[in-house]
């Protein structure tokens, strides 16, 4: 039969004690292997020389010379040798990634970020390489884009009923969260959503460490901007990241204009362009001498503020001096003030104003040129009342002219009368 070794101990067959090993069967002196309380291989004790061996099952040695059964057979199993002996690896389990680590094949779960050193370096997987999270952040005042967010991917935010200014997590923040250690030159990315339901925006702003390139990175309702974070320095004490806007940008005067393909192209817009859009009403280009479409309002009242800005009376700034109210000052030799529309508004309050004229909003009140005039916006009666008006031009030189509103008759204040008017002027200024 097959010689044992006399130096391996045998373990009585039938003892209590089943733990993995060779046993002696007393009713036939055979020799039986077992592992997890199982017979796996068995050796007879006499005849020919017979040694069966459960399916799927190895011998291999062990530490002290001697042979023990291996299972080879599990689903999903990998059998490799570690330098010592054979080692079975899970390659089956959700979340597992077999590889070698430069010295060993080892079996690692990657529900998180894994890295591996080899001598030719770093393997590594990290949150690019499994499915990645999106976050819904709602907050009602301004928030942290925390790495836990930013490597997620994905950042769902609602401004909650007002622009927010939301900041990025320092760079020694961001540093000390990334894998591998972290070094100069890794990166790692996010999409931020503004999902507003109202016109709200969101603007970016770096925590310590980290820039913002461009330094203003705004996101309107609606809109999305995918953010690249570039580690510039990895060092303790100095770290610093680089926060990239990877979106399309416009530069001064330029629309985004579909070609013929579909795909939006950033075109310099020339002349001027007018249309209706939220928050103005005229969009025009920058360039070619116009000036963009600006808004100017002054406000009112029976007596104003030592004289300026008073309804009543003939003080400098005052409706009824020579030179008006200024709405919009001289805009400089070489430049015109060109009006586009006015609305003139007046709040009756206690009684109504007494004397007065047509209530002009011109670029020469002393020679009478009146782009707007709103001659019957009743300020002499007891009851709100309110006009509007577009430009209309006499032949004059309006060369550095300011914008200005003016009477041609003194308003009178009899009795409690306490009105306010408000005047609202759209223009742009063209160079000559």
């Amino acid at each position: 039969m097959t010689q044992i070794n006399p130096s391996l101990y045998i373990k009585p067959y039938g003892s209590v004690d089943r733990s993995d090993g060779w046993y002696v069967e007393r009713s036939t002196n055979d020799l039986v292997a077992f592992v997890n309380g199982a017979e796996v291989s068995r050796i007879a004790s006499g005849g020919a020389e017979t040694i069966t061996l459960a399916e799927g099952y190895i011998f291999v040695g062990n530490a002290s010379g001697v042979a023990a059964a291996f299972d080879a057979k599990t689903r999903g199993q990998l059998l490799a040798g570690n330098g010592t002996t054979v080692a079975a690896l899970d390659a089956k389990s959700a979340g597992r990634f077999v590889m070698g680590d430069g010295t060993d094949v080892i079996s690692q779960a990657i529900s998180g970020d894994v890295a591996t050193v080899s001598s030719n370096g770093k393997v590594s997987l990290n949150e690019n390489f499994r499915l990645r999270s999106a976050t819904s952040e709602t907050t009602a005042g301004n928030t942290n884009y925390t790495l836990a967010k930013i490597k997620g991917g994905l950042v769902l935010r609602d401004p909650s009923g007002a622009d927010r200014t939301d900041t990025t997590d320092s760079a020694s923040a961001l540093v000390a969260g990334l894998n591998n250690p972290a070094a100069a030159g890794q990166f790692f990315d996010v999409v931020v959503v503004n999902t507003a339901d109202a016109d709200e925006t969101i603007t970016l702003a770096a925590g310590a460490g980290v820039t913002l390139s461009p330094a203003t990175i705004k996101i309107g309702r609606g809109q999305s901007a995918r953010l690249l974070f570039r580690v510039d320095n990895a060092g303790s004490g100095t770290e610093a990241i680089t926060c990239y806007l990877l979106d399309n940008r416009l530069a001064s005067g330029q629309l985004i204009v579909g070609d013929s393909s579909g795909m939006p192209i950033p075109k310099t817009m020339s002349g001027v362009i007018t249309g209706s859009v939220s928050g103005a009403n005229f969009v025009t280009a920058a360039g070619t001498g116009y000036d963009a479409v600006k808004k100017a309002t002054v406000h009112l009242t029976a007596d104003g503020t030592g004289g300026a800005g008073a309804i009543v009376g003939t003080a400098a700034g005052s409706l009824g001096h020579a030179s008006g109210v200024t709405i919009v000052a001289a805009p400089g030799s070489g430049n015109i003030i060109v009006p586009v529309a006015g609305v003139c508004s007046y709040k009756y309050s206690g009684a109504a104003y007494g004397g007065g004229a047509s209530l002009n909003v011109d670029l020469l009140p002393a020679t009478g040129g009146y782009p707007f005039v709103f001659g019957n916006l009743g300020i002499t009666v007891a009851s709100k009342q309110y006009n509007s008006a577009s430009a209309l031009f006499e032949i004059q030189d309006f060369n550095n002219q300011p914008l200005v509103a003016s009477v041609s008759a003194e308003y009178t204040q009899p009795g409690a009368a306490a009105g306010t008017i408000d005047i609202t002027v759209w223009y742009y200024v063209l160079a000559l």
